[in-house]
């Protein structure tokens, strides 16, 4: 099994998952191009790039077919490696985020009213950083070192349900160095500012062969990808967490752990 993180995280998103995993699976969980501990090249942050990777190293590691997971980013990649490598997945899962398909084009400009209403546990999520993630140059400036744990910390608040981010302080100090370094910054800002690239290589995949499953945890992130998956996948299902957000693996492991393991089977 695979399991892909995404932003602002690394690796450790899994870490409340993966004893259970490792007891029925060989588990895997990749930093790819431009996380965490990996090389951080000017170029090469489309997802089909990034899942041309992943295929490499999975042919470099002996196996011919995988388990497929990715969370946030991490769904995205996972998405175009079963897209451009359906013999060499089993199944795919992609929590709470899709990969960026046309839908993509008509998030609003202005937030709709309600967004920031952080007493409303099923309020819609706007996803404005985005946009200041695909601008070339200033993230990395304006947010290097503590001003990048701020940002960060925002996200764990506004992204948990109920306000209340399953983190520790431990926890989150190392998604925070993971993340404090410009050249980190400036990697992490290359999976968004291919999004445009994204959705006209999506245009060029089959649809879907291999079975596929979107968990979320948002009412307007499971609808996103719901819609995502029927555009674009021939045989998949929907589920819906109840009180994950989007930390789905850290807000609700047990949950996650039994989908994981129900849907992937042996």
């Amino acid at each position: 099994m695979f399991l892909l993180p995404g932003w602002p995280q690394n690796w450790y998103a899994y870490h409340k998952i993966m004893p259970e995993l490792v007891k029925k699976y060989h588990v895997y969980v990749v930093e790819y191009r431009g996380m965490g501990s990996s090389d951080k090249p000017p170029t090469g942050y489309d997802k089909k790039t990034l899942s041309s990777d992943i295929h490499a190293l999975v042919k470099e590691l002996g196996y011919d077919k995988v388990h497929m997971a990715g969370h946030d980013i991490g769904a995205q990649v996972a998405y175009a490696y079963a897209a451009q490598f359906p013999e060499a997945t089993t199944k795919l899962v992609m929590m709470d985020v899709p990969h960026p398909f046309e839908g993509f084009l008509s998030i609003p400009l202005l937030p709709p009213p309600g967004v920031y209403v952080m007493s409303d546990k099923e309020r819609p999520i706007y996803p404005w950083w985005f946009s200041l993630n695909s601008v070339p140059d200033l993230p990395e400036k304006l947010l290097q070192g503590k001003q990048m744990s701020i940002f960060q910390d925002w996200l764990f608040y506004y992204l948990a349900f109920g306000g209340k981010p399953p983190m520790t302080q431990e926890t989150k100090d190392i998604y925070y160095s993971a993340y404090s370094s410009p050249d980190a910054i400036r990697a992490s800002n290359g999976w968004y500012n291919t999004f445009r690239q994204d959705i006209d290589d999506l245009k060029t995949y089959k649809k879907l062969s291999v079975p596929a499953l979107g968990i979320a945890g948002w009412d307007s992130t499971a609808h996103t990808l719901e819609e995502f998956l029927k555009q674009n996948a021939t045989d998949m299902k929907m589920v819906k967490i109840n009180k994950a957000g989007h930390w789905i693996s850290e807000q609700s492991p047990q949950e996650t752990v039994k989908l994981l393991t129900e849907f992937f089977g042996t």
